[in-house]
Order: structure tokens, then C-alpha cells, then sequence
């Protein structure tokens, strides 16, 4: 007692040593939540809380400066403030503070403009204008990266945002939070923080000290853990985070063990209940959470957090293994567990486990602790409490490890006579647990059990519960030995006495009471291993009784009035007339009977049970009838189980060989759900294939044909049924019951007839692909596992297998369809050029020899001396040159070598002005319908190739239908993309005017498609056609950069598509050319031709009418003539040309008179002049072979274009 004056002056002095002088600190104006400055100036925020909570710890107060992160920053080197909440830890900093244990670590995002929608990684910032708070680690972050980005510094991050708002920043770089504060508080609609996090740029937050300090340091660290440890962190957290975090009105589903009372177990209606239940739901009244309890097998319960099914746990006992996790609350409980054994002094330490077999629940502390100390090679490790008891009763172990309160439960509700340790061999602190990372749920959780404990409430449950105040202060071992002495002294005398003489009694009859006890204990275990219990009824009276374990099975208490009567009224249909009629039967005829029934007990449940009655016959009657009941329905339900399995596996069994026949998609699907339900392996079956967009596309289903119309009503709208909506795209598959049907099946058709089913939907998931879904109906009877689960997922991923297979074949097919059908068109394409080339080459050689036979033809024709038999024989010689002529014109058509004479066309007129041609010319037998399309577009256009064109089709079409038919002219607009040209290689993407022509003849055989745009290629009888006319058409569209194809079926007709491009120009209408006598002149020419022949007639028909020819046989030859003449009125060259070209002949001249005049001639004029063959403004070309007028009339054009 003389230590206590010493104490108190201890206790008076640690405080004031402590406290000290208020901590400086400074706080940035804008930097939400974790520093700001608040309405009233005043600093505020996360970190500042935090900052003041932990120096608050350890007794000191601090004082606030708010300024810039630039200002606070400076103030922090300069010694103005001593620390700060704020700042985030990087190498550079180091050299100039002092840093904490990080509070937080987070990473960097981007924010854009919300229609910006091109920034996908931190890659396409590169190039672009970035913000960020000067000084920020954002701003140290883009100096240090690879990014090619151009910097822009703010004092803060708000005139940050408003510089982006305003479109002078591309982006800003800033932490998330601070983002959406911003965003939200500030009303930047139409600003965005994007999804994605910048890894790279990860912040951990400190309080910093200047460097050196590190008695300050080491304040800050230790009031920190301490913050952390006591709850505060995780309060300040929630406070201005959890909102943030936590999606706002979604369900919080909460987990728990259904076997550990009183904390959290299942009452008898299958309700989740317990202590920590209800902290659970007082929590969510307080802090407006929505929580759905759901208690199951401990060891499902924990998996299920880890893969997120469930959110947090009710009760976990904390561990540092377990910290690492897992998210805790601070404590609300604590939980002793002791060693129980059957007889003996249970241990009350690890190392008294030694040597013993040991029974512990799976996946509990215990199960953490006998690894931590080496004990599991003697551990058997069971799924709850109740059975690791129930081991040691049986004696199949030694010793149990359980919570006090649950095994106190446990022995009293079973009977068992066991040995409970008085010393706790752990001791837990029990939680509430959240997943790794979800540290806002866990301090929402915090926050609330906080409230509780101020308001009392929690006070009430405890005591509801364990009948005891929590957390009350222990009573010293002095006082306790204080107070016992009063009462126990005079008390012990007396006693003492007490006891001996009844030690003496007691050795009498302890014999008999330990053989009677453990007949009793034999019996009630091999009752409860068998689940077997006894019963007994008076047939006169009816009254009766019955075991402990027939009262459970029955469920109801042991102490509940028994009669016959009551007795069969658990029983109900047929099977109430069964077991009347057997007890009945063996009253009066003394026979046994054996039935196996379902019964139903007083909360719903239903069992199946094996009941064995015989009666007792005494004087020839029956006096009493005796058996035996035993709950077979887990022995019924796996029998069942393995039926259904079986017959699953041979539904997959099916569905595999399925999978090597069938190559449709549809075929599969329907098949495959047939078998499900053909087996009886399920109730019902489902199957639906979706496209890309996840619509549905074609669907199946087998079983409850009732509802198959409603079923494809919904699916044919584009909606998927409730099981498959809430199937992701992982391949996981996902039981539908409890609860979750009324929230997933709402609305859907099979709702009432899934009621007493389980359903089960997984995703058809193959390579990343989900090709649709697979729903199931189970019976209810059969309970659903794991396994199941596994099967039905392999079952689905099976079927995407082969879905995926049945894709990549058709891929390929049509892959391999559509390159032969390119590479025809290809080789076609490039055959028709070559077949072009040849004939272009042909008719420019042909037309200079046709050249020289017409020209000298024409000239001897105007002799008026010849006889009328020569003039005869000349008209002859001229008309086949003519014809020649025209046959090497339609030969340049073809090769695409003709001059055409473009202007814009109105098309629709064009074809309306040659349409009585066209009737005349196809006779009368041949209906013509014009078909004009609406606003069809001008085309830049030869009209003549046009009308060409048009006669040439339409001959065709007349001479495939000779006993008369339909010919179909029509027009319309349309546009190519890109995709059609992917598989039609004659295509190019833009706008057209497409000509269609088809006729109902006798169509093209396939073979000969081939060819018929080939010159000279033809199937008419010897002498009915040249084979010219499709060639024509061929290379006029080709000239007019236009696209032709071409479909035939044999026995219907012929279709002839054509594709000019669209002109922007409108169409102009020119009227007749009335030409006169050409005229000569005295001007001097110099010609220019390769060809001898031809260069010799050309200077015959100049000559003949008063010009002056210069010539020259080549290009260079040309040059030289004109610079010893240059005085040349006018060049008549040859477009093709030794050494050089006539072209670049007019160019080297040019050179020397720019205002020389000159006209070309040539038989066709690839690549010489101009591109396509048009002719530019101000160059006149002379189509080879050309006459006396052509040649003088085209000269006097040259030298007198005004006229």
C-alpha cells in the first residue's frame, strides 16, 4: 500500500510531460478530401483529422496554417511548420524529409473532357497538353516518365480543372479521390475521371517532419499505430471515404457459421440468428446499410468471402495471418477456448496437446494454431464444432478444441458426459471481417459497432445473449479470496462434516451408478451414430412413449406428451393410410411390419424414415407394439444423388458423342438439351445461343413444354430469362435459390414452375468466347454441391467447346471460299488486262496500216477520171477499211485505249433518249420495262460509249430470248463499304450510279461466265456475231472507271450490273455539231510520224491543199526540225514515237515558243498524253485511222480555235 501515493504521482505527472507545446502544421487549400480549406478558412479533411487524432494520442495538440501545396510545401523546409498530413513519399523527397509509415497508398488517374474518348492507356498522352498541381508528385511523376507530354502547372488543382474545362488542357493528372471531389463539389459536368489507374504512379501518403527530426518522427509513428489499432483510423475512414467506395444501395451480404451458438447458428425454421447476428443488423440500422445474413458450413463461408460471393463474415477471431486477408473491426467480443476430453483434467496448454488425438472444426483459429505449433499430423479436422464433440464422445478422439459457451450447448443438448477445461487454452478476439482491400465496408462496420457501444445497444445484446455485462473490469484474486472467506469459514465446518458422511454413501452406490451410466451413455450414442430411437404404444389406450432421439427425428422436444395418435399424425397422404393400416395389422394379427415413409415435422421439414414395429402378445393379445424409427433421409438423398449423378454423366456421355457428330450449332443445342431432360437427370433444360452483343440468337429447351411459348416469346424480343441475365461470362456457374430466386426469377415464365426447383445457369465460355447459356431445373430433394456444380460447368464447357470448333470450321470454310472466289476474280481481272494489252497493241499496228489503205483510197476517189469499175473496186477497198476501223474501235474500247470526250451526264435522260432505238432494235416480241430510279445522279461521261453500251447489252439480251421475253432496264443510287469489298475483289468503297440490265433468256452455264467479257469470245452459231460486244461493254465501264459484273443462271436469264461513279457536276445538254467543207491553208506544219507510210500520206493531204510539212521520223529528229524552222504555225506529232514521245516532244517545244500550236494523232494513247485517256483543255487528239477531212478539218481547228 505504500507504492500508491507513488502511483499517483506518476500518473499526475506522464501527462504533463507529454503534452508540450502545440505541433505547427501546415494544410493545402484544395486538395479534397484529404486537405482543404473549409467555408470558414478553417483547415479540414481526412489527413487532417488524422494528423490531430494521432498527436490527440499521444497528448500533444496542433495548430494549422492553410496556403498552397507550393506555400505548405516551403513552409515545411523552411522550419515555419513542424509537420505536415499530407505528402506523398518519393525518392527525391527523402533528401528533404523525414516520412511516417505510409496511412494510405494510392494510384494516379486521368481526368479528361467527358466527349474525349481517345486516351485509352498512359501511352496517348504522349503529344498531348497535361495539367497537374505545381510541385505535385503528379507533376514529379510526367518529368520523370517517358511520356512526351507538354507540362502546365496550377497553384491547385481546381484552376487545374477549370483550365481543362475551358479546353486550354487536354488532361490532368491527379489522384482519383481528389478527382471526384473536385468533379462533384465544384459541378464539372463536363469533365471525367477515366476508369483505368496509372500503375505507375503510385502515391504512399505520410506525415511528414523535416529531415533530422526525429523525436517528432517517432511521436507521429507510435500516436499513429496507436489511431490505428484503437479504431479511430477506421472511423475517420468511413467517414469520409466510405461513401465513396461502397456502391450505394446494393446489398451487403454477410456470412457466418450456422453451427456455433450462441453467436451465430440456424433457429429451427432454418433463420440465421445468434449474437453476432444481431450486432450484425443493429450495425446496418445505425449507418443505413441493407445486409442479407446468410449462415452456411464455416469452411464454405470463409471461401466465399475470398472469392467475393459474400462481402464480410459476422464473426472472425483476429490473427496476424489472418490480418493479411482480411480486413477487421476492432473487436466486439472475446471468445475462450478450452480443451474437452472425455474424463480426466482436460489440458490447458499446446504443449499438453502433445501426443493426443485432437478433433477441431475446419478452418478455425484452432485450425491456424495447431499449424502454427505442429500439431496437425495429430488432428482430425471435422466441418463444425458440434461434430469435433461428438468425436470425443464416441472416443474416436481425445480431446476436442472449442469455444466455452458453444461446447457448453453442445454437451448439455446431447446428453454427453464430458470434461470441459476451466482454463481457456486461447483466448480470441472476435471481429467482423471484410475481403482483403475492402477497408471501407470493414470501417463502416467499425463506425457502427462504435455506435453501438455508446448507445448501449450493444450492452443489451451481449447480456440477451451470454447473460453477463461485456467487458466488465476483472475482480482481483485478492478480493475475490476476501469476499469468499467471509461466507466460506463458517460454512466450512459444517461441510466438511457433510462430506463424510456422504463419502461413505456415495462408495456404495457408485458401482452401480457408473455400470448404469454407461449402459445409458452406450445406448443413447449408438442411438445417435444410427440416428435410431425407440418407441412404445399400448394399442388399448394408446399411450405411449419414446426415446430422446425419436422425439429429435420427429422434431420436437423430448418432454412433449406422446400417444398413438399423435404419433401417426406426422404422417400425411398415403402414408398416413400405410402406417395406420400396418399398426392396425400387427394389433390384430400380431404381424411385424417394416415401412420405409416421408414425415413432416412441425417447421415443414421433411424426413424420411425407416420404421420396425413388433407386437407384444400376451394371452392371445396384443398389448403393446414396440420398434424402432431411424432417419434415413441423408441415406435416401445420397442414393438418390448418386442416381442422378449417373444419370448426369450419361447426359454428358451423350452430349460428348454429340459433340464429334454434329456440325450445326442448332442441331447441338437441341439435341444436347433434349438429352438432359431424357435421362432424367433434370427437371427441365435450357439452352441459348447469343451473338456477339450477348442478343439472343437461337434457343432450345426440353422439359415444362407448358411454358415453351412464353419461353420464346421473351427470347425472341432480344431478352435473356432472369438465370442467364445473372450468369457472367467467366464460365462459373450459379445456383438459384432462397432468396436469390425472388430478386433473379421476378417476371421471367418459368418463375412458378422453377418454385420447387433449383436452378443452376452457367455460361457456354470457350477461349475467351461466350457463344450463350445453359440453364438446368434440379429437384429440391436432390441437394445441390459442389460437385453438381462441377458437372454442369463441365457439361457447358464441353458445349462451347464444340460451339467454338463448329465457328472456327465454318471461319475456315468460308475463309477458304471466299480467298478462291478472290483469287478467281483475281487471275480473271488479271487475264482480261493481259487479253486487253494484247488487243490494244494489235489495233494501234492494225490502225496505222488502215491509215495508209484509207487515206490513199480517199484520195484516188476524188479523181474524177476513173472508170466506174475502179471507183467501184475503191468504195469496196474504203467501206472494209471502214469496218476495219470500227472493229479496232471497239478492239480500243475494250483494252480501254479509245479518247473519250467526258462531260456530265445526267444519267436517267441519257438511257430515256436511246430507248425507242433500243425497241427498234429488239423487236417486237421483247417486252422493255424502264425502270428509272428516284434522283439518280449525273456521271462524268462519253454519251456515245453510254449508248454503246446500252445496244450492246440489249443485243445480247435479244439474241438469248428468241421467242420473246422480258428486258429490264433499271437505275438507282447506291453506296459500296468496305465490307462488301472484303469478298467481292472487283469492288472499290464509294458512291455509284448502278445500270442493271437482265433478261428472262436462256442464260450463261457457269463454265462459260468465265469468258464472256473476253474479246472474240463468243457461243452464237459461225457468223452471227463477232464475239466483240460484251468485250466493248467491258472496257468502256472499265474506261469510265466504272465496275461491271455479271450473273447468270441457265434457263432464267442473265443480269448485268454496272457501277459508274457518281459526279457532283450537274449534266449539261450540247446540241448537234453541223460541220462544213474543210478548208486549207498556207501556215507551215511540222508532222511527225514513226511510220513512213502514214507520214507520207499525211504530207500528201496538207500538200494538196496549200500548207507547208516539215517532217521528221522520230522525236528528237522533230526538235531539231523546229529549231531550224521556228517559225512553225502548228505540230502535228504522233503520240507514240523513238526516243521520245509526242508528248514530250510539245514540251521540249514549249519551251521555245510556249504559244506553239499542236494537235497529236495515234491509235490509242496509253499513258502518252494524260491519264484515263480524257483530254485536257486546249490539246486536240486524232484518232488513228482518220481521213482527209478529219486530218484538215482538226488542223484548221488547231490554227483558228475561235472559229
Amino acid at each position: 500500500m505504500r507504492f500508491v501515493p507513488i502511483l499517483c504521482i506518476l500518473l499526475f505527472l506522464i501527462p504533463s510531460g507529454l503534452s508540450g507545446q502545440a505541433v505547427h502544421s501546415g494544410c493545402e487549400v484544395d486538395y479534397p478530401p484529404f486537405c482543404f480549406a473549409d467555408d470558414s478558412g478553417e483547415a479540414a479533411g481526412f489527413s487532417v483529422e488524422l494528423l490531430t487524432e494521432t498527436l490527440g494520442a499521444m497528448g500533444r495538440d496542433v495548430v494549422f496554417e492553410t496556403g498552397t501545396w507550393t506555400e505548405v510545401k516551403g513552409w515545411l523546409e523552411s522550419g515555419s511548420v513542424d509537420a505536415l498530413p499530407l505528402v506523398g513519399r518519393t525518392p527525391e523527397r527523402e533528401d528533404i524529409f523525414d516520412f511516417t509509415f505510409p496511412y494510405m497508398t494510392l494510384h494516379g488517374a486521368v481526368v479528361v473532357r467527358a466527349d474525349c474518348d481517345s486516351i485509352l492507356s498512359a501511352e496517348d498522352l504522349s503529344g498531348l497538353v497535361v495539367g497537374v498541381m505545381e510541385g505535385d508528385n503528379a507533376e514529379e511523376y510526367l518529368r520523370g516518365s517517358d511520356l512526351d507530354v507538354e507540362i502546365v502547372t496550377e497553384p491547385t488543382f481546381l484552376g487545374a480543372f477549370e483550365q481543362l474545362s475551358a479546353g486550354s488542357l487536354d488532361a490532368v493528372v491527379v489522384q482519383r479521390i481528389v478527382a471526384l471531389r473536385l468533379i462533384s463539389e465544384h459541378g464539372f459536368v463536363d469533365l471525367k475521371v477515366l476508369d483505368w489507374p496509372l500503375l505507375d504512379f503510385r502515391q504512399d501518403f505520410c506525415f511528414a517532419v523535416r529531415e533530422g527530426d526525429s523525436e517528432l518522427l517517432a511521436l507521429l509513428n507510435e500516436g499513429l499505430a496507436l489511431v490505428m489499432a484503437d479504431g479511430t483510423y477506421s472511423h475517420l475512414h468511413a467517414s469520409w471515404f466510405a461513401y465513396m467506395e461502397i456502391p450505394a444501395g446494393r446489398r451487403v451480404i454477410v456470412g457466418g457459421d450456422r453451427n456455433f451458438p450462441p453467436y451465430e447458428y440456424l433457429d429451427s425454421l432454418g433463420n440465421p440468428t445468434g449474437m453476432n447476428v444481431e450486432i450484425v443488423r443493429a450495425i446496418a440500422a445505425e449507418v443505413g446499410m441493407d445486409v442479407d445474413v446468410r449462415l452456411g458450413d464455416w469452411s464454405s463461408v470463409i471461401n466465399r468471402l475470398e472469392n467475393g460471393t459474400i462481402d464480410a463474415i459476422s464473426g472472425v477471431f483476429y490473427s496476424p495471418h489472418r490480418d493479411r486477408l482480411y480486413e477487421f473491426t476492432q473487436p466486439h467480443t472475446a471468445v475462450h477456448y478450452v480443451a474437452v476430453v472425455r474424463e480426466g483434467i482436460p489440458p490447458s496448454t499446446f504443449e499438453e496437446l502433445e501426443g493426443l488425438s485432437l478433433s477441431v472444426e475446419r478452418d478455425d483459429i484452432m485450425h491456424d494454431l495447431l499449424e502454427e505449433h505442429g500439431l496437425t499430423e495429430e488432428a482430425n479436422f471435422v466441418p463444425n464444432q458440434e461434430m469435433a464433440l461428438r468425436e470425443v464422445a464416441l472416443g474416436a478422439s481425445d480431446c476436442a478444441l472449442v469455444g466455452r459457451i458453444s461446447a457448453s450447448y453442445w454437451i448439455e443438448r446431447n446428453g454427453w458426459d464430458l470434461e470441459v477445461g476451466s482454463n481457456p487454452i486461447y483466448t480470441g478476439n472476435y471481429c467482423i471481417a471484410t475481403a482483403r482491400g475492402n477497408m471501407a465496408l470493414a470501417a463502416q462496420f467499425s463506425e457502427g459497432l462504435r455506435i453501438l457501444v455508446e448507445t448501449g445497444a450493444y450492452r443489451r445484446i451481449f447480456e440477451k445473449w451470454m447473460g453477463q455485462p461485456p467487458f466488465d473490469d476483472p475482480v482481483s484474486f485478492a478480493e475475490i479470496l476476501r469476499r469468499s472467506l467471509v461466507v466460506l469459514l463458517p460454512l466450512g465446518f459444517l461441510l466438511i462434516w457433510i462430506l463424510l458422511w456422504l463419502r461413505l454413501l456415495r462408495r456404495q452406490v457408485r458401482l452401480k451408478t457408473v455400470e448404469l451410466r454407461q449402459n445409458q451413455a452406450l445406448l443413447k450414442e449408438m442411438e445417435e451414430i444410427a440416428d435410431v430411437g425407440g418407441w412404445e404404444f399400448d394399442p388399448g389406450t394408446g399411450a405411449g412413449t419414446w426415446t430422446d432421439q425419436t422425439a429429435r427425428i420427429h422434431g420436437v422436444s423430448p418432454d412433449e406428451p406422446v400417444s398413438l395418435d399423435y404419433f401417426l399424425g406426422f404422417y400425411g397422404g398415403d402414408f398416413a393410410g400405410m402406417i395406420s393400416s400396418a399398426a392396425r395389422e400387427a394389433v390384430e394379427s400380431g404381424k411385424p411390419f417394416d415401412l420405409e415413409m416421408e414425415l413432416v415435422t412441425p417447421d415443414g421439414s421433411q424426413k424420411w424414415v425407416r420404421v420396425k414395429g413388433k407386437p407384444e402378445v400376451a394371452g392371445g393379445k396384443t398389448v403393446k407394439v414396440r420398434g424402432s424409427i431411424q432417419d434415413v433421409t441423408d441415406i435416401r438423398n445420397a442414393e438418390e444423388r448418386i442416381i442422378h449423378l449417373n444419370r448426369v454423366l450419361l447426359a454428358i456421355r451423350d452430349i460428348n458423342q454429340l459433340i464429334v457428330r454434329e456440325n450445326s450449332p442448332e442441331r447441338l443445342i437441341k439435341n444436347a438439351s433434349e438429352v438432359l431432360v431424357a435421362h432424367r437427370s433434370y427437371l427441365s433444360s435450357l439452352i441459348i445461343l447469343v451473338d456477339p452483343q450477348g442478343n439472343p440468337v437461337a434457343w432450345h429447351q426440353a422439359g415444362m413444354e407448358d411454358v415453351h411459348a412464353s419461353v420464346d416469346s421473351l427470347l425472341a424480343s432480344g431478352k435473356l430469362p432472369g438465370c442467364a441475365a445473372s450468369t457472367d461470362d467467366s464460365g462459373t456457374p450459379v445456383a438459384i435459390e432462397g432468396d436469390d430466386r425472388k430478386e433473379i426469377c421476378s417476371g421471367c415464365p418459368l418463375e412458378r414452375e422453377c418454385a420447387d426447383s433449383i436452378s443452376m445457369s452457367v455460361g457456354l465460355v470457350n477461349a475467351g468466347i461466350c457463344h450463350g447459356y445453359m440453364a438446368v431445373a434440379l429437384e429440391e430433394s436432390i441437394a445441390r454441391n459442389e460437385e453438381e456444380l462441377e458437372l454442369i460447368s463441365e457439361m457447358a464447357g464441353d458445349i462451347a467447346f464444340a460451339l467454338n470448333s463448329i465457328a472456327d470450321r465454318e471461319a475456315r470454310k468460308r475463309a477458304e471460299e471466299e480467298k478462291e472466289e478472290i483469287e478467281r476474280q483475281l487471275m480473271q481481272s488479271q487475264k482480261m488486262e493481259a487479253v486487253g494489252r494484247l488487243a490494244g497493241g494489235v489495233a494501234h499496228d492494225f490502225n496505222n496500216i488502215l491509215q495508209v489503205i484509207l487515206g490513199h483510197s480517199h484520195i484516188l476517189l476524188e479523181n474524177d477520171s476513173l472508170c466506174p469499175e475502179d471507183s467501184k473496186n475503191l468504195i469496196e477497198i474504203n467501206d472494209g477499211a471502214q469496218r476495219a476501223a470500227e472493229l479496232t474501235k471497239q478492239l480500243l474500247l475494250f483494252s480501254r485505249r479509245q479518247v473519250m470526250e467526258i462531260k456530265p451526264v445526267d444519267f436517267n435522260t441519257l438511257v430515256s433518249r436511246t430507248l425507242n432505238m433500243l425497241r427498234r432494235l429488239i423487236g417486237e416480241d421483247i417486252r422493255l420495262e424502264w425502270l428509272p430510279g428516284n434522283n439518280v445522279g449525273s456521271i462524268r461521261a462519253d454519251s456515245g460509249m453510254i449508248e454503246q453500251v446500252l445496244m450492246n447489252l440489249c443485243v445480247n439480251a435479244r439474241d438469248a430470248m428468241p421467242k420473246g421475253g422480258l428486258l429490264t432496264i433499271e437505275t438507282m443510287n447506291v453506296v459500296i463499304d468496305s465490307e462488301y469489298c472484303a469478298s467481292h475483289a472487283w469492288a472499290r468503297p464509294g458512291r455509284f450510279v448502278l445500270l442493271t440490265v437482265t433478261d428472262t433468256g436462256q442464260g450463261i452455264e457457269k463454265d462459260i461466265m468465265e469468258h464472256i467479257f473476253e474479246p472474240f469470245f463468243t457461243t452464237k452459231p459461225e457468223g452471227e456475231g463477232t464475239g466483240i460486244g460484251l468485250a466493248t461493254v467491258y472496257g468502256i465501264v472499265r474506261q469510265h472507271d466504272g465496275m461491271i459484273t455479271a450473273y447468270s443462271e441457265p434457263g432464267k436469264g442473265s443480269m448485268f450490273k454496272l457501277y459508274f461513279p457518281l459526279s457532283e457536276q450537274k449534266a449539261v445538254a450540247v446540241g448537234a455539231r453541223i460541220e462544213g467543207r474543210p478548208e486549207g491553208g498556207s501556215e507551215t506544219v511540222l508532222l511527225a510520224e514513226d511510220d513512213e507510210m502514214v507520214r507520207q500520206l499525211a504530207v500528201m493531204m496538207l500538200e494538196r491543199v496549200g500548207y507547208t510539212v516539215l517532217t521528221a521520223s522520230d522525236g528528237e529528229e522533230a526538235i531539231e526540225v523546229f529549231r531550224a524552222n521556228p517559225s512553225v504555225d502548228l505540230l502535228l506529232l504522233d503520240v507514240i514515237m523513238p526516243k521520245m514521245s509526242g508528248n514530250e516532244v510539245l514540251q521540249e517545244i514549249r519551251t521555245m515558243d510556249p504559244d506553239v500550236k499542236a494537235v497529236f494523232t495515234s491509235g490509242y494513247t496509253q499513258n502518252a498524253i494524260h491519264t484515263n485517256f480524257i483530254l485536257h483543255q486546249g490539246i486536240l487528239l486524232l484518232q488513228k485511222p482518220y481521213t482527209s477531212d478529219r486530218l484538215l478539218r482538226m488542223v484548221r481547228q488547231a490554227l483558228d480555235p475561235d472559229k
